[in-house]
């Protein structure tokens, strides 16, 4: 019976001394490891110098950079609709301090016509140049209508527009033709009229003014301030 228990001590001994020299293997590894990463030795501190002659600093792993970009998608507005172009055209014109530019950039040219209701047709650039000269006479000089809707594809109705303004500016001339009428500070309202404004690819192509009352357009205007209109 002892004989049995020194074979097996002596079979133990070996086995925990071979555990006990490669527990000390594995720590002096760890260690060393641990020696030459302070040193500056091994793969991993080649690695960091590397990174920092490229400039490159991580602090761990997870900071690093990824391969992957976020690409940025811009999304086009939707192209106004035509009613709301003629609302933007309305609101221009009627501000007295907007540039002739700004006011013609919503025509196709300055060539397009305006036929107002009873004269001869105009194009958009003389058409701007009467508007110019009513603002300058009446200050206070607008054009609204009660309503702007598009009655079919590309026509767009300003339904009831009404001129209105008070003559307390400089003399009224709207075509060198006629007499100049001195300021009187008489308030006029025109009749009301219907615009039908075709647009093509956003821009006016054609302007037609219809009257529902006697007084309309520039004639209209220079008649109420007072002026007298020879009919040849």
């Amino acid at each position: 019976l002892s004989s049995r228990r020194k074979r097996r001590k002596q079979q133990t001994i070996p086995t925990r001394r071979r555990s006990h020299s490669k527990a000390i293997f594995t720590m002096g590894k760890l260690a060393l490891f641990s020696r030459n990463k302070k040193e500056g030795v091994g793969p991993s501190a080649e690695s960091d110098k590397s990174n920092s002659r490229r400039g490159i600093v991580f602090r761990n792993k997870e900071a690093a950079p990824s391969a992957s970009k976020t690409v940025e998608k811009k999304v086009a507005s939707p192209p106004a609709s035509n009613e709301q172009i003629i609302r933007d055209y309305v609101a221009t014109i009627n501000r007295h301090e907007s540039t002739m530019e700004e006011r013609l950039s919503f025509f196709a040219s300055e060539k397009v016509l305006i036929k107002p209701d009873g004269e001869p047709p105009i194009t958009a650039l003389e058409f701007m140049k009467v508007l110019k000269s009513f603002q300058d006479s009446f200050p206070d000089g607008k054009i609204q209508g009660s309503s702007i809707q598009e009655i079919e594809p590309n026509v767009v109705l300003i339904d009831n527009n009404v001129v209105s303004g008070t003559h307390t500016g400089a003399p009224f001339q709207p075509l060198p033709s006629w007499e100049p009428l001195p300021p009187s500070g008489k308030h006029i309202e025109m009749d009301p009229e219907r615009a039908f404004v075709t647009l093509e690819q956003e821009k006016i192509v054609k302007l037609e003014v219809i009257s529902l009352g006697n007084y309309s357009g520039a004639a209209g205007v220079y008649v109420l301030a007072g002026g007298t209109l020879v009919m040849e």
